[in-house]
């Protein structure tokens, strides 16, 4: 995994219930044969950082083998608040003629909304200007994490740029 998973722990903390939504994506851009622009090949739903910790060879694995990305949802769902919204979302779809539309809904659902603990600032390459300045800037002056204004800023380095990452 390109994000290592201990500057999260600190941050994030599972209580009864919570867990956080992981997806294995294969995107147009890393794919150029693919006839959509991205494409969900797996979704889970992690209540411990152990948990998530046991399957990081499977999910390393699967990326490798569909050239796929790993996304992680930063902020926690409830397990109980994203049931109550399967059943209403489940009771919509038959109440409107659409039954098919049921079989994903715990994945539509586990990726919305959720705690609001996080942002994520994603700066690819392309978009920062001089490029290799501010990624050698932003490297040296945040060290995987930083302190700022007394707010914990993380940062990623990506294939394609960098992401920063603030708890609020």
């Amino acid at each position: 995994m390109n994000f290592r998973l201990n500057l999260l722990k600190p941050f994030i903390k599972f209580n009864e219930n919570e867990f956080i939504f992981v997806q294995i994506i294969q995107r147009r851009k890393d794919n150029i044969d693919m006839n959509l622009p991205v494409k969900r090949l797996k979704s889970y739903s992690f209540y411990s950082w152990e948990e998530l910790e046991s399957q990081c060879d499977v999910l390393k694995d699967i990326c490798d083998l569909n050239n796929a990305r790993l996304y992680i949802r930063l902020n926690k769902q409830n397990s109980v608040d994203v049931s109550l919204r399967c059943i209403s979302e489940i009771v919509e779809n038959l109440k409107n003629g659409n039954p098919h539309k049921n079989k994903g809904v715990w994945d539509s659902v586990s990726g919305k909304l959720g705690s609001k603990d996080w942002w994520l600032l994603d700066l690819d390459r392309e978009h920062l200007f001089p490029k290799e300045d501010i990624i050698r800037d932003l490297t040296q002056h945040y060290t995987e994490r930083c302190v700022l204004n007394d707010e914990t800023i993380l940062l990623n380095k990506t294939k394609s740029g960098v992401h920063l990452i603030q708890n609020y």
